[in-house]
């Protein structure tokens, strides 16, 4: 019987799609014991350290080597970006500000009459 033939309520518990695996292939996948990239990245520079992860032109470049350059490229890359989004804030809200000034009509300045001059 094939996978697109096989009901779901046949299939134990329910998931049809384990009658494609293979003989011996695990059901579900074990969790990984890193929460992100970044963090597999560290532990492989820090497990790795002294091997040689790159070579280009006579130069080899160690997995030590490279953790330190990736911290030091990390930190532009939040950086310049966080700035941008600081100034571009902030003229949107100086220019937001300018023009409730310019046209609400009840903060505008009340002009007071000259002094000695009779209306």
């Amino acid at each position: 019987m094939s996978v697109s033939q096989m009901h779901p309520s046949t299939a134990p518990s329910g998931r049809f799609w384990l009658a494609s695996y293979p003989d011996g292939m695990a059901p579900e996948i074990a969790p990984l014991r890193h929460t992100s990239t970044g963090a597999l990245v560290e532990s492989c520079c820090a497990e790795f350290a002294d091997r040689p992860a790159f070579t280009s032109m006579g130069k080899t470049l160690t997995f030590r080597d490279f953790d330190a350059a990736s911290a030091g490229v990390a930190a532009w890359l939040v950086l310049i970006p966080g700035l941008a989004l600081l100034f571009t804030t902030l003229a949107f809200n100086i220019l937001g500000d300018g023009l409730r000034d310019a046209l609400d009509p009840r903060r505008r300045p009340v002009r007071k009459a000259a002094k000695g001059k009779a209306r």
